[in-house]
């Protein structure tokens, strides 16, 4: 492997053993990667109770026997409650790649983003509670097993111009597929 220093613009051969033993960390596994290790930390299960799992139960039985102690298995329940902390984090998250989308529209038309003013995570969270600015009705957000849903959007006022903030209002999916602005 090979790195660059960028300061001194000097690359540098590394072994990839030296890699591999200094800068990679497992923080998770999935259940094919621990199959034969044993572990002594905490393992949390995730979507145990998801369909395919419930199919495969042997996939179950592999996770939990990792454990050489079974009190720090940990089953990982979801919340559908909004205000969960992990669930605003995976909500920011699927905000934050919202925004990047609008981003990549823009780009793809040639339109100069703006460092400042542009739609961003907050003017989503800001309008989760509101209506369509076009039809009225109320925007949604549903958390099932960790993935979202929602309606919200933001519709450009004028197409023209960037997703800025001056320049979008919010808009259920439908509208925002169905109808134009100027």
């Amino acid at each position: 492997m090979t790195l660059k220093n960028i300061k001194a613009n000097i690359l540098q051969s590394i072994k990839i053993q030296k890699v591999r033993d200094n800068f990679i960390f497992a923080h998770c596994i999935t259940c094919h990667s621990a199959q034969g290790s044993s572990i002594d930390g905490d393992i949390t299960i995730f979507d145990y109770n998801h369909y395919d799992i419930k199919n495969y139960r042997e996939w179950l039985w592999t996770a939990i026997t990792r454990a050489r102690d079974l009190n720090k298995v940990k089953f990982y329940q979801y919340s559908d409650d909004v205000k969960d902390e992990f669930n605003y984090k995976c909500m920011t998250s699927y905000y934050e790649r919202k925004v990047e989308n609008y981003k990549q529209q823009d780009r793809t038309a040639k339109r100069k983003i703006p460092n400042e003013g542009y739609v961003d995570v907050q003017s989503f969270f800001d309008n989760i509670t509101n209506q369509c600015n076009y039809c009225g009705c109320g925007f949604h957000t549903s958390i099932k097993g960790g993935n979202i849903t929602t309606n919200l959007t933001a519709q450009r006022v004028n197409n023209e111009h960037t997703h800025t903030l001056d320049n979008i209002v919010p808009y259920c999916k439908l509208c925002n597929c169905t109808s134009s602005c100027k």
